[in-house]
């Protein structure tokens, strides 16, 4: 895997990004913990408690 190759010649990541248990720990800390996530609008959670999919 190389990041810097342009994104018509790019591959997938390798499978171990997806199966290795470091790796929910790392996005938890780099990406998640960092800051606020969009995931929908007001609107679709108007209780508390509520939640939507898709």
């Amino acid at each position: 895997f190389d990041p810097s190759v342009p994104l018509e010649k790019a591959v997938t990541a390798p499978s171990s990004w997806y199966t290795n248990p470091i790796f929910p720990s790392l996005e938890m800390g780099r990406v998640f913990s960092r800051g606020w996530q969009a995931v929908g609008i007001v609107g679709q959670v108007q209780k508390a408690n509520s939640f939507f999919t898709g």
